[in-house]
């Protein structure tokens, strides 16, 4: 049925018995019978790599027990020559499926490792069921099905058994045929064909046609054995495809240090640089993945990115030109990671991409790839040949390239393990690896003996076999800490070192470019991050206030933590710095935006302020010398994957290449000025403010000089004042008498500090504006000797409204109903709760309930208050003053009792209640720790829990704090806002599909009967009721705006 299949192999029985290691079957001068080869791996040594006869491409190739035997990569037949027309079968075996998403084992032709027919066993990801086929498919200049993309493709031939469900420990024997006029797979099982694919070459277009041999595996440990071929043609090993390099372009300005070639780092007058081949400064700025293939969508079963700017473009040549316009116009001068090789050489510099440990990984780990990169097993004796081959492979694009500044050795490897320690992953590990043996091995040289080690650990090791078998972490203490530490800087110093060396080795005229930690780096690591890389790269998504803003450069807006981490780490590695990866997805561009790392924001003009932030504050860093925005192109609005669902929009452009005009302004305006700014940075102290009379006076006390801004806000005028202090200087500004201010100072970081006064005797209490935004309807609650909660009408920047604070006369009340604006809140004292309904046009949302977390005898319980004893009110102008005191019962075991005083102040014009404890006491006899203070808004909208969920904007980390639970059906919003440093709120939803709505105060404070804790002037907790489900967004606001315009002086 298969006879329109030249080739068809010899039967079955003159398969070629197994013999003694790489046999010649036939070979003359004239090649007039092709040459027959075969390989049954008996002749090389256990445990050899089969070199030179096999060329591995990683370092999982070996052969065992006659056979050789792979885990990940490709190992290439070099003992055959190349042809254009051959025959190769090799038996292949999957022995263990090692993880990943799609696994593969099987075998190929090749012209080099971006060119080659495969044929393979396949497995699907888990989210497929691992589902098991065949498939052959062509990779073509790196573009992996290319026999069916719309440039390259190929007619196939008829085709049958594709879905052949295979097993592991099954013997399969594997042939491709390749011809002028075809290239043919086949999958026998003994003598059954189970599958067949073939494409037809005798047409005109780019195709595989010369090639040798290979075996291939990924995510699998595979055995390959009996390999035979038939060299029907030969033909002249294929040239390489590098094309000439390009010379470097000369830029305009003088170089800051001598020319070398190639890029280099330099550190000058207090800053660093990198410097481009002519010695010239650069600073590098770059956007992630410019690629034309785009991100793979598997719902769609394609990527939507790709389709669309080939059926725009026309060809990858013309998408390239039109991109690096883009690129050019927009500021940018570097390809950094996952673009496409055929934007090179044309005006930007471009960065490698090695993944010397999450390759590695997938073999032999500390920490096992799972759904991310895992971390290498870098005592294996393995791992420095890997390095090698990696290396090698990496020189031969990189090596006598100007253009080139340098290689990644990796991305977000998981140096924190999966639950905080890389460490503890190395205790769980079995007794047979390399890892636990050297850990092993240190703890005996830091100790003296494993004895001591023992001692000191708490366990119960009698020798090193016990040891190695033992797979539990031991019981925290200060000893486990130290062995944390100090093996984890082992771990860091074998990565680091034998990875660098490798590339040094194989190329050492580029930069080695660190490993791009995913946000944070242990400090264990950083002195060996220092040691070996020529620059510190990091990945870091933080947040950014873009909402208080000084000036039009972004000056007041903060870039929360970031610039002091990166200054501490800088203070260790004493090397430059690269942001490989920040990004601030907008909700406005239709995506769904619920996977992926940064802070989400509303619209492409919020985006656009957190990159002029963020990058601004990178280069005013001395010590960062570039900025890797990401990305280029938005992902998927369907996800890349199961298994990867990322679906945000990080680009520049869309998915239909459209580029995000508002947002790629400013990106060009921001870019533009980057070398500039980054030429005035330098190395800054801390300033400090403090007030006198009739003045405030910015100062340096430190050793170095020291910079920042400095705002001041005066009954209705604003001025920023840049400032530059030497050391010891001090700089007054006077203010004038009578009238009410707030200064307010930006250190280097972007931290603020704030004073404020002019406070007139008799005017009560002072409310300033200190923002550049008008304030309107603000709530605020001030305590001073009695208690105000007001409405604040409106202010204006720099104005000021005096409050006057009445006494606090509370009227007893057995109940309560608050009716304000919309919202009603009920007390009807027969429950614990402060106010068991709470409703709001009629929709019933829930009630709002006093708890502490208390520890007991070394239990934890997160008690309610059950009983209301008594309710207190005042009614002001704006608000109405509510407190009540309530109780859990005393009893003799189980949660001990306590009572409470709570405050709150219900707001008459807004559906808004501020809340705080104003006491707790103990009433019970044992002794116990007041762990934490609670509120839960415990919700049933509509009268019932049924389709209640937790609400929100459906994405992670949105730039406006607020939590709440809304109904499917009714919609309302009932829940929680916090502000810095106060209480901390998370609603979420257990996996039995029970909804948490935690509001905490952490109080730490040991109880026995009779103890009052009085937190004093606690902050106050928002709490919000509305029929509207978006209403949160009105009080996000509003609580930020409280937070941080409106100032006492």
């Amino acid at each position: 049925m298969f006879s329109t299949y030249p080739h068809d192999p010899p039967p079955p029985q003159h398969r070629l018995r197994r013999g003694a290691g790489l046999i010649l079957i036939c070979f003359s001068a004239a090649l007039a019978c092709g040459q027959n080869l075969s390989d049954r791996f008996q002749t090389y040594p256990h445990g050899s790599d089969a070199g030179p006869a096999w060329e591995p491409q990683s370092a999982s190739w070996s052969v065992v027990e006659n056979a050789y035997e792979g885990e990940e990569g490709s190992s290439v037949w070099r003992a055959v020559p190349w042809a254009s027309s051959i025959r190769y079968t090799c038996e292949v075996t999957v022995l263990e499926e090692l993880g990943g998403d799609w696994l593969t084992a099987g075998i190929g032709l090749q012209t080099d490792e971006r060119n080659f027919w495969a044929l393979n066993l396949v497995a699907a990801p888990e989210s497929r069921q691992r589902r098991h086929f065949t498939e052959l498919h062509e990779m073509l200049d790196g573009v992996w099905q290319a026999q069916g993309q719309a440039a390259t493709r190929l007619e196939p031939l008829p085709s049958q058994g594709g879905d052949f469900d295979w097993r592991r420990g099954e013997v399969y024997r594997l042939e491709l045929d390749l011809s002028a006029s075809n290239i043919v797979g086949r999958v026998w099982r003994g003598t059954e064909e189970v599958s067949r694919f073939g494409y037809r070459l005798d047409q005109p277009g780019p195709a595989v046609r010369v090639v040798t041999p290979m075996v291939r595996v990924s995510g699998l440990r595979a055995r390959f054995d009996n390999a035979t071929v038939t060299v029907r043609t030969p033909a002249p090993e294929p040239v390489g495809k590098r094309d000439p390099i390009p010379p470097w372009t000369s830029r305009p300005g003088a170089p800051l240090a001598r020319g070398t070639g190639f890029f280099r780092t330099v550190e000058a007058e207090g800053r660093w640089w990198l410097v481009d081949p002519e010695g010239k400064p650069f600073f590098d700025i770059g956007t992630d993945h410019i690629n034309y293939r785009g991100h793979w969508c598997e719902a769609l079963g394609y990527a939507p990115y790709h389709r669309n700017v080939a059926a725009k473009y026309g060809s990858e040549a013309a998408w390239a030109e039109a991109t690096l316009e883009r690129l050019k116009r927009w500021g940018f001068n570097t390809l950094p990671a996952g673009h496409s090789k055929s934007l090179r050489h044309r005006g930007l510099a471009h960065i490698e991409f090695a993944s010397f440990g999450a390759s590695f990984a997938r073999r032999e780990w500390i920490c096992r790839p799972v759904h991310w990169t895992g971390f290498p097993d870098v005592f294996s004796p393995r791992w420095e040949s890997h390095c090698r081959l990696v290396a090698r492979r990496m020189a031969r694009e990189s090596k006598g390239d100007p253009w080139c500044i340098g290689t990644f050795l990796d991305n977000e490897l998981e140096w924190y393990g999966k639950r905080g320690h890389l460490v503890d992953e190395v205790f769980q590990l079995s007794a047979t690896r390399p890892a636990k043996k050297a850990l092993h091995d240190w703890m005996v040289e830091h100790y003296g003996s494993l004895a001591q080690a023992t001692r000191r650990l708490g366990t119960a090791w009698s020798d090193e076999a016990a040891f190695l078998s033992d797979t539990n972490v031991p019981a925290a203490s200060p000893a486990l800490e130290e062995v944390r530490e100090g093996f984890l800087s082992v771990i860091a110093d074998r990565y680091f070192g034998v990875a660098s060396r490798a590339l040094r080795e194989a190329d050492p005229d580029h930069l080695v470019l660190g490993c791009r930690f995913a946000g944070q780096a242990p400090k264990p690591v950083l002195a060996a991050a220092g040691q070996y890389n020529d620059v510190f790269t990091i990945n870091s998504y933080p947040r950014v206030d873009f909402e208080n803003v000084w000036l039009p450069d972004g000056t007041g807006g903060v870039v929360e933590r970031v610039p002091r981490q990166l200054a501490e780490y800088h203070a260790v590695v004493r090397k430059p710095m690269i942001l490989t990866e920040w990004s601030f997805p907008a909700l406005d561009s239709g995506l769904p935006c619920k996977h992926g790392a940064g802070m989400r924001v509303d619209t492409q003009e919020q985006k656009a302020a957190c990159y002029r932030i963020f990058a601004n504050a990178m280069a005013d860093l001395p010590f960062v010398v570039g900025y890797h925005y990401f990305m280029w192109m938005d992902e998927p609005a369907l996800g890349i994957s199961s298994t990867f669902p990322e679906d945000s929009n990080y680009g520049l452009v869309n998915e239909q290449d459209e580029p995000y005009d508002v947002f790629t302004k400013v990106v060009t305006e921001v870019n533009r000025q980057a070398a500039a700014r980054h030429a005035r940075s330098r190395i800054s102290a801390d300033l400090g403010l403090v007030a006198g009379p009739g003045r405030v006076e910015v100062f340096n006390t430190n050793a170095l000089p020291a910079h920042g801004h400095l705002r001041l806000a005066v009954e209705g005028r604003i001025q920023v004042e840049t400032l530059r202090l030497q050391p010891g200087e001090r700089r007054p500004f006077d203010l004038p008498a009578g009238h009410r201010w707030c200064a307010e100072l930006q250190n280097w970081d972007g931290s603020k500090q704030r004073v404020v006064g002019g406070r007139r005797p008799g005017a009560g209490i002072t409310l300033l504006n200190a923002s550049d935004q008008v304030l309107e309807n603000l709530p605020v609650v001030v305590e001073d000797g009695g208690v105000a909660a007001a409405l604040v009408p409106k202010l204006a920047p720099g104005e000021s409204l005096d409050l006057k604070v009445p006494p606090l006369e509370l009227e007893t009340r057995q109940s309560a109903r608050f009716q304000g604006a919309g919202t009603t809140w009920v007390c009807s004292g027969k429950s614990g709760a402060l106010f068991d309904r709470i409703e709001s046009d009629g929709l019933v949302l829930g009630r709002l309930v006093f708890a502490v977390h208390q520890r007991v005898q070394g239990r934890d319980h997160w008690v309610e208050a059950s009983q209301l004893l008594e309710l207190r009110v005042q009614d002001q102008p704006d608000a109405w003053l509510v407190e009540a005191t309530v109780e859990y019962p005393r009893g003799t075991e189980g949660p001990a009792g306590y009572r409470a005083r709570v405050r709150a102040a219900v707001f008459k014009g807004l559906g808004l209640a501020l809340v705080r404890p104003v006491w707790v006491e103990s009433l019970d006899e044992r002794p116990w720790d007041l762990v934490e203070a609670y509120w839960f808004c415990r919700p049933a909208i509509g009268g019932s829990l049924e389709e209640d969920v937790v609400g929100g904007p459906g994405v992670p980390q949105y730039y406006r704090r607020a939590h709440f639970i809304t109904d499917r059906k009714l919609g309302g919003c009932f829940g929680s806002l916090h502000q810095s440093g106060g209480w901390e709120v998370t609603f979420w939803t257990n996996p039995q599909g029970g909804i948490h709505p935690d509001s905490r105060l952490t109080v730490n404070e040991a109880m026995k009967e009779g103890r009052r804790w009085e937190g004093g002037p606690l902050p106050y907790l928002w709490i919000f009721a509305s029929k509207r489900a978006d209403a949160w967004k009105q009080y996000s606001k509003l609580s930020q705006q409280a937070q941080h315009a409106l100032v006492r002086p």
